[in-house]
């Protein structure tokens, strides 16, 4: 069977340094992966605050061949597992080393930050063109940052995009923009689905 690597892209904003990103990307190098680095531009952004763009996103595109999940899932989940940890790291929690600010208009009704970080986020794509985003808490131990890449990598490797999709589905999921959110649940330590449009709607 001819083998077929994994798609990681690592996309990030102007203000994360090459030196940061090359760090990132030489301890998740692996020769079963193809990984590509994209520097996206900083711009004004207008959007609903969970789908815009953290400073570093580790984009995964999940492979659709069955087989291919049953072989070389094992290898796979490491590197998943890896790749997530390594960003957040380094992006998010107590030990991070760079911090973003995010400004906000004169007009905005809140200038506080989210709950979730701007800085480090996943975005996984299935087979389907559908994605799932799983954000971040800014406040999450290195412990619990290494329990979520870990349930992130499972969620992803060991369930079929079917699989996933009654998973979301029995958990209430709202679709915008052919994308669910998730994130962490503390208490707990599961995926949480979240419903990304505000309770008064």
């Amino acid at each position: 069977m001819e083998e077929i690597k994994l798609e990681i892209a690592l996309i990030h904003s102007e203000g994360i340094s090459d030196i940061i990103i090359n760090s990132i990307k030489n301890e998740i190098d692996d020769k079963t992966v193809n990984l590509t680095i994209k520097k996206r531009k900083s711009e004004i952004m207008v959007g609903l605050e969970w789908f815009m763009p953290t400073a570093l996103t580790v984009y995964i595109l999940k492979p659709y061949i069955e087989a291919f999940l049953q072989e070389m899932g094992k290898d796979h989940y490491q590197v998943i597992k890896k790749a997530i940890l390594t960003g957040a790291r380094k992006l998010v929690g107590k030990d991070k080393v760079v911090t973003i600010n995010v400004l906000t208009s004169t007009n905005a009704p809140k200038k506080i930050i989210g709950e979730y970080s701007f800085a480090f986020s996943t975005l996984i794509t299935l087979s389907s063109k559908y994605k799932v985003k799983f954000l971040f808490d800014d406040c999450l131990s290195i412990e619990e940052l290494e329990d979520y890449a870990n349930k992130i990598a499972s969620f992803v490797m060991y369930n079929s995009d079917e699989e996933i999709m009654k998973i979301l589905k029995k958990n209430q999921n709202i679709v915008i923009l052919n994308t669910s959110i998730c994130t962490y649940n503390r208490n707990a330590k599961e995926i949480l689905v979240l419903n990304p449009i505000p309770k008064k709607y």
